[in-house]
């Protein structure tokens, strides 16, 4: 999918509603809740990842967050080896913690809440051109 880097594109397309995306940030993985003194807390990591990605989708996406239910399309492109050992990236991080990670941070920006996305396409890709780390989110509503 190819788009301006810098905005977004919201078009209404067979009827629905079609919003696209990109994000120039390194996927980062949703770490898992660590345990402390005074209970689960999320990892700061995870916290100024998704703080970042939250601030990307306000910039690129100035309307209201979108109702009902939603069809949703993440690729992640991933640096590149060191050496190119694999064609696809079949290590980690885990690509359903790369989905958390985006999916969290967009809450109340993109979508009222995460629940409302009922379908779901997602791959992480090596960018074998340097020119493309980051995240492309496209977006239907369908219903």
């Amino acid at each position: 999918m190819a788009m301006d880097r810098s905005s977004a594109s919201v078009a209404a397309e067979r009827g629905g509603l079609m919003i696209r995306l990109f994000l120039p940030i390194s996927p980062q993985p949703k770490l898992r809740p660590r345990l402390g003194r005074n209970g689960a807390y999320t990892p700061q990591k995870t916290k100024q990842y998704e703080s970042a990605v939250a601030m990307m989708l306000r910039a690129q996406y100035k309307q209201e967050p979108i109702l009902g239910a939603i069809r949703a399309k993440f690729v992640f492109y991933m640096g590149q080896p060191k050496k190119k050992v694999r064609e696809h990236h079949t290590v980690r991080p885990d690509l359903d913690n790369l989905i958390k990670a985006v999916k969290d941070a967009a809450n109340g920006i993109l979508w009222k809440d995460d629940s409302q996305i009922v379908a779901l396409m997602a791959r992480k890709l090596y960018d074998w051109t340097d020119k493309r780390v980051g995240i492309d989110i496209e977006l239907e509503r369908i219903g």
